[in-house]
């Protein structure tokens, strides 16, 4: 404790390592900065492709647009799924649905007649 109130009341300037060391710790921690601030812009470029993402499916599942759900050789995207009756879980259906969005927003048709 004496030692550092010695320091202090001392009129000498700091040492050459003393100068260094402080700058190596002040350029160290401005480079973590621009770091952090770097990562936090990548992460919301990256959110904000999801949400458009997510929005284009939600819009394509809500509209039923015939475009989005062609495949790529122009028929309509088929799925099966599996249908259960609550009242008697033994009945269960797989019916052939068309499928409209994508990326965990889905919604499904049962009518194919309506493309063709």
């Amino acid at each position: 404790m004496k030692k550092l109130r010695m320091k202090l009341m001392r009129n000498s300037g700091e040492s050459l390592l003393e100068l260094l060391a402080s700058v190596l710790v002040g350029s160290l921690s401005f480079g973590l900065l621009l770091t952090f601030i770097a990562a936090a812009a990548r992460m919301d470029d990256s959110g904000e492709k999801n949400d458009r993402d997510y929005y284009k499916s939600l819009a394509e599942a809500e509209v039923q647009d015939k475009a989005a759900a062609m495949n790529e050789e122009g028929f309509p995207k088929k799925e099966k799924v599996k249908v259960i009756l609550e009242e008697n879980p033994g009945i269960t259906a797989e019916p052939e649905v068309i499928c409209f969005g994508g990326h965990g927003v889905y919604s499904y048709k049962l009518s194919p007649s309506d493309f063709g």
